[in-house]
């Protein structure tokens, strides 16, 4: 049985994730709160902070050892640093069927954010990595994918962002904040490309109505036409998504 105790005579190993060593506590300050919380988590997670508590300090020289003399996070809000603390401490406790709190923690949306700004920040890697998975950007404002995007170089959100302004019906306009987001070249590049793809189905269309009268406008033949078209303009947009990010 998997539960069965190992036998005395077995060397020990560690459990790295249960396996405090030397752990003591450490301030931060963020905004004008006060934090006090073990410095494991730091250590393991973010290089930064990894190198930092590695530095050889009396305590009256060393940050963190007291409220005095806190670590100031003067670029991190309250949110962001709790968000963080939340995320750390799901993950050592363990639930039934193997999972973690983590696996069913519940991040809102704004809260997702707070972690991906200061996982970036300092370097969680992991962390970083594990909420971007849990994100679909399509979720999101345009604007704001469009920041993220540009923030933290992620395609994908720039992709979405992109594909929508693409899609959208000629009469469905740019909001001046959209507009502002994306700045001028990039607006200017994104309406050269909707208006090459709105060009290349009007020229289809026009290949269909062709096609359509010789064909004595069968309905088979009149959803073939129509199916291509649907392709066609799905194509269109891959391609100029594709130009845009390049």
């Amino acid at each position: 049985m998997d539960d069965a105790p190992s036998p005395q005579n077995s060397t020990p190993t560690r459990v790295e994730s249960f396996y405090f060593d030397d752990d003591p506590m450490a301030m931060f300050l963020v905004e004008d709160k006060l934090f006090k919380v073990h410095r494991h988590y730091f250590i393991q997670g973010s290089e930064i902070f990894r190198d930092m508590f590695s530095q050889t300090k009396t305590p009256e020289e060393a940050e963190g050892m007291s409220d005095d003399k806190p670590i100031i996070l003067p670029n991190v809000t309250v949110k962001e640093f709790k968000t963080l603390l939340r995320y750390f401490y799901a993950m050592t406790l363990p639930m039934p069927n193997g999972k973690v709190l983590a696996d069913i923690l519940v991040f809102e949306q704004d809260e997702k954010l707070a972690l991906i700004s200061i996982a970036h920040q300092f370097c969680f890697d992991k962390i970083y990595e594990y909420i971007l998975g849990e994100i679909e950007p399509g979720m999101f404002p345009l604007v704001d994918r469009v920041r993220l995007g540009d923030q933290y170089g992620l395609k994908n959100w720039l992709s979405s962002a992109y594909k929508t302004i693409l899609e959208r019906t000629p009469d469905q306009k740019l909001s001046l904040e959209e507009a502002d987001a994306l700045g001028l070249k990039r607006t200017v590049n994104i309406l050269e490309a909707k208006n090459s793809i709105l060009h290349e189905v009007h020229d289809l269309k026009n290949v269909q109505s062709t096609v359509v009268l010789i064909t004595l406008a069968c309905s088979c033949c009149t959803q073939q036409m129509n199916d291509i078209s649907v392709g066609e303009m799905e194509n269109a947009v891959a391609r100029a998504v594709e130009n845009l990010l390049s």
